[in-house]
C-alpha cells in the first residue's frame, strides 16, 4: 500500500477520531466529540454502591445496588421503567451487568454470579412462525422459550388487559379453553393450538401461568406483553390482502397509480418528440 493511500486529517481538540479499515486503505475520520444531555425518567427508586447499566434486547437494564434485589427495565421508546424479577440476593460494590443473555455480579466481597434467563411468548403458526393478527378461519398456535426444561405451564387466552403483579387470569375465552403444555429439555414451548377455528374479532393476550395458580406472578409467570395484546383477530375483507402475515386494505387507487404515473411519463416524453419534430419541419 503506497504512502498516497493514507489522507491526514488535522484534528481539533474538540474532535476524537475513528479509524476505518477499508479493503485498501486506512483513513483517520474526524468525528464530533459535542453533545447534550436529555433527562429522562427518573429510575423507580434511588439509586447507590453496586448500580449497573446493560443494554440488551433494545432495552436497558438497571441494578439498584445499594444492598437491595431491585432489578429494573428501562423502555427506551416509551421513556418508562418496569419492575423486573429481584436478583437471588442484595447488590452492593461491584455489581455489574453484562449482556448475552444477561449475566450479573452481586459484588460487597461476594463471589455471587448470576444469570438471567429471558423468557418469549408469542402466537404463532403450525409450524412455529410467529404472527400478530390471524382471520376467525385461521387456527391460532402459540409458543414459549426461556422456561425450565420439564415445566408444566397451564396456557390462558383473555381479553387484552393491563397486566399487574399478582392480579387474578381470567377465564380463558378461546372456543377450548384452558390448554396446559410441558416445555422440553430446552425450556421451549410449543407450538400449541389454543384456539382453533373459528375464532373471534378482537384482541387478545396470551398468559403462561407456569405455577398454575390462576394469578400473574411477576417474575413467575409470563404474558406476551404487559401493556399490548398478543395477538389480534381479524375478519376477511373482500378488499383485504395478506402481506407477512397482517391483513391490511387494499386501496385500488394506490395498486393502479405506478401505472397511471407511467403512462404520464410515457405521455410528456411523446408529446416532446411531436413538438420537436414540427419545430425542424
Amino acid at each position: 500500500m503506497s504512502y498516497s493511500n493514507y489522507r491526514r486529517i488535522t484534528l481539533a481538540t474538540s474532535l476524537t477520531t475513528v479509524l476505518i479499515i477499508g479493503l485498501l486503505c486506512v483513513w483517520i475520520v474526524p468525528v464530533s466529540a459535542q453533545g447534550y444531555w436529555t433527562v429522562l425518567k427518573n429510575t423507580p427508586a434511588n439509586v447507590d454502591r453496586g448500580g449497573a447499566l446493560v443494554f440488551a434486547g433494545g432495552y436497558i437494564y438497571a441494578l439498584r445496588g445499594d444492598g437491595t434485589r431491585d432489578f429494573w427495565r428501562y423502555n427506551i421508546a416509551t421513556n418508562t421503567w418496569s419492575i423486573m424479577p429481584s436478583t437471588p440476593a442484595g447488590v452492593e460494590w461491584g455489581g455489574a451487568l453484562a449482556s448475552g443473555s444477561l449475566y450479573a455480579l452481586r459484588g460487597n466481597f461476594q463471589q455471587d454470579f448470576w444469570k438471567f434467563t429471558f423468557t418469549y411468548v408469542h402466537a404463532s403458526t403450525s409450524t412455529g412462525s410467529v404472527r400478530t393478527s390471524f382471520l376467525t378461519s385461521e387456527n391460532v398456535y402459540v409458543i414459549g422459550s426461556g422456561f425450565q426444561p420439564g415445566a408444566v405451564i397451564d396456557i390462558y387466552i383473555t381479553n387484552d388487559l393491563t397486566w399487574t403483579d399478582a392480579m387474578t387470569i381470567p377465564a380463558d375465552v378461546s372456543s377450548d379453553g384452558m390448554n396446559t403444555a410441558t416445555a422440553n429439555g430446552a425450556g421451549d414451548v410449543g407450538p400449541v393450538l389454543v384456539w382453533p377455528a373459528m375464532t373471534t374479532l378482537g384482541e387478545y393476550d396470551i398468559v403462561f401461568d407456569t405455577d398454575q395458580d390462576n394469578k400473574y406472578s411477576l417474575g413467575i409467570d409470563h404474558v406476551n406483553h404487559p401493556n399490548d395484546p398478543g395477538f389480534t383477530i381479524l375478519d376477511l375483507d373482500p378488499d383485504s390482502s395478506a402481506v407477512g402475515g397482517f391483513y391490511a386494505p387494499v386501496n385500488s387507487f394506490a395498486v393502479l397509480l405506478p401505472y397511471l404515473a407511467l403512462a404520464c411519463l410515457l405521455g410528456a416524453v411523446a408529446t416532446v418528440i411531436v413538438i420537436r419534430k414540427k419545430r425542424k419541419e
